[in-house]
């Protein structure tokens, strides 16, 4: 959408004389195509929605964007058979949306250097007040989870993520769409009065954690201007003004998909000394070309001891 709604206003602001797009001799909306006000608009309609409005008077800030999160406890007495033996069940939900823009403040003003689009010169002028980078963020962390607490004691976590972040450089008009989503999956026991040999004495609670996720990252970017200047190939004469008729290319998807994992043993000797145990599991798995995984094991003993004076 972003892609012909800029084709649009060139079409508009196309100098029926020349092949010149100003605004000056299209519809004198007050911008133009691959101008920064004007990719800012068109950016914010295309990615939040037509209906999205904005606050101030050069329309810099849309509305805040909404978020939310729900519980949805009780969960285990809907549960057949399986829920008889969870204390407790609970299904969550939760999103949230950001709508970061920078902007400068241009202490000059006059005309902009013509800039070659297509076959086309376009001529533009520089505003007072210029956006310089737009970002929005839509996630749901989690789109869905089960937390549930086993009569047994044991505690596990299930959720599913998704988020997309998009943004524009305006200093080179390229727009890049990241994509995230994966499962995280959680393991938690607790052992009550646990014995250590040789320490008979020692009667504390050790604690087994196990975590393991599978995330997948793609991205992919539109080079907004080349794709506007393969529209613009034909003349004033001869160019049909229907931006339908016209596509873009992105670009190829590139990304990465993570597997993580984690095994945790603690043991709390007393109230100020404690000891864990951990070991981590980490690939990498690139979807670019060229480029080979990567496998990490890491093993860790950590020791902490809380010195208290009154």
């Amino acid at each position: 959408m972003l892609f012909r709604e800029q084709l649009s206003r060139a079409f508009a602001d196309i100098n029926n004389q020349n092949d010149t797009i100003a605004d000056s001799t299209g519809n004198m909306d007050g911008s133009t195509v691959l101008g920064k006000v004007s990719l800012q608009e068109d950016f914010r309609r295309a990615y939040l929605g037509m209906g999205t409005g904005a606050i101030g008077r050069r329309n810099f800030t849309p509305f805040p964007l909404p978020g939310w999160r729900v519980v949805w406890s009780g969960f285990e007495n809907i549960i057949p058979f399986v829920g008889e033996a969870m204390s407790r069940a609970s299904l969550n939900h939760s999103y949230s949306g950001q709508y970061r823009l920078g902007w400068a403040l241009n202490s000059g003003s006059g005309a902009l250097q013509p800039l070659s689009l297509g076959s086309y010169t376009i001529r533009d002028y520089l505003p007072e007040y210029e956006p310089t980078s737009i970002t929005v963020e839509k996630t749901y962390s989690p789109l869905i989870g089960l937390n549930i607490t086993w009569k047994s004691n044991l505690r596990t976590n299930l959720q599913y993520d998704w988020s997309k972040i998009t943004s524009l450089a305006l200093s080179n008009t390229t727009v890049t769409e990241r994509f995230s989503r994966g499962f995280k999956f959680s393991f938690n026991y607790t052992v009550r009065n646990f014995k250590i040999p040789f320490f008979p004495r020692l009667q504390n609670a050790v604690d087994f954690t196990l975590n393991t996720s599978y995330l997948e990252d793609t991205e992919q970017k539109l080079v907004l201007n080349s794709d506007l200047a393969n529209a613009l190939q034909a003349g004033h004469e001869n160019i049909v003004k229907q931006p339908d008729d016209y596509d873009f290319q992105p670009g190829p998807t590139t990304g990465q998909s993570r597997i993580n994992g984690s095994a945790i043993i603690g043991y709390q000797f007393s109230q100020t000394i404690k000891a864990n145990f951990e070991y981590t599991y980490s690939r990498l798995i690139p979807k670019s070309t060229g480029v080979y995984a990567r496998t990490d094991h890491d093993i860790r003993f950590n020791v902490v001891v809380s010195i208290r004076s009154n």
